[in-house]
């Protein structure tokens, strides 16, 4: 779990607790050597995570999901900046 935080850290520059509960998340989904994910064990369902078997083209795109989710969180604090500027101007 360690390597994969400090891998989403690297790629996203996100807060640990973000990085944390994505590790938590992607491990829940992998398989166990029974067979079963976590997620299938409490929930009954898989999530479904795109795949080079199953999907179409767009999940062959050369963009990560690391760079989307960072592109993501830069608009967001963008964002709460603007607005914190703003509201110390009124």
């Amino acid at each position: 779990m360690a390597e994969s935080m400090s891998k989403t850290l690297e790629d996203t520059k996100c807060e640990p607790e973000m990085a944390l509960a994505w590790g938590v998340s992607v491990k829940n989904a992998l398989h166990n050597k029974g067979g079963f994910s976590s997620n299938l064990l409490v929930f009954g369902f898989n999530i479904n995570l795109p795949t080079v078997l199953t999907d179409l083209p767009p999940a062959f795109e050369t963009t990560t999901s690391s760079e989307t989710v960072r592109k993501n969180l830069e608009v967001l604090n963008k964002q709460r900046s603007s607005e914190l500027h703003q509201s110390r101007i009124e």
